[in-house]
């Protein structure tokens, strides 16, 4: 039996009831414990839960840092803890640990596509880096481990942070233990909200970055 299988992303062609009752049935065959979805925006998770007749869907799983926090809220104000959001890049791309800046940008393709790499937005992030830094260093832990200790924070949210080896792995795990109190999660929080990225002009100049990455 699969414990938690997701719909992967909003299906423009096929209808989100169809979608919903094949999920269903799925569960009632006992091949499915429980049904989730990704990438669904509020509304669209409003009416895929109206196309189920007897199950709940459990999770949403989002883009979700401290620095794309808008969708995440908008799901919090909408359906409060009875959802589970599951935080994909958590780290923005690692954009959160401090590795990256203005003078120092990653010469990946995956990378170079991401807005935030624009070298205007990293500026941008310096503010939050540098509290997340401040908080990092009242605990013996790394910036990177509080960003991700105040998404989970939330009792609803569970954070999924990529790793290129065990190291990495482990590091992340260690989140988790890091004992933040109420008031420096509100710190972080404030600052993250103040902090104005400009996705307009990171999507703009994403071609420019492509091209260096290529070069």
């Amino acid at each position: 039996m699969i414990d938690l299988y997701q719909v992967h992303w909003p299906n423009p062609i096929i209808p989100v009831s169809t979608t919903m009752r094949a999920m269903e049935e799925l569960v009632r065959k006992g091949m499915v414990r429980y049904i989730g979805v990704s990438n669904f925006s509020p509304s669209q998770l409003e009416r895929a839960q109206q196309a189920l007749k007897r199950e709940e869907i459990v999770s949403d799983q989002i883009e979700y840092s401290l620095l794309k926090m808008r969708d995440a809220e908008r799901l919090f104000e909408r359906f409060g803890d009875s959802i589970t959001v599951i935080a994909y890049s958590p780290l923005a791309q690692g954009l959160l640990t401090g590795k990256y800046g203005p003078e120092n940008l990653p010469r990946d393709l995956v990378r170079a596509i991401n807005p935030l790499f624009d070298p205007h937005n990293v500026r941008r992030a310096r503010p939050l880096l540098e509290k997340l830094k401040e908080v990092a260093s009242r605990h013996n832990a790394a910036p990177d481990q509080v960003a991700l200790r105040v998404l989970i924070h939330r009792t609803n949210v569970v954070a999924i942070p990529g790793a290129k080896d065990a190291r990495q792995a482990e590091r992340n795990a260690l989140a988790a233990d890091l004992q933040l109190t109420d008031r420096e999660v509100e710190e972080v929080m404030s600052v993250a909200r103040s902090v104005k990225v400009s996705w307009f002009r990171g999507y703009l100049t994403a071609p420019i970055r492509v091209m260096r990455a290529l070069l």
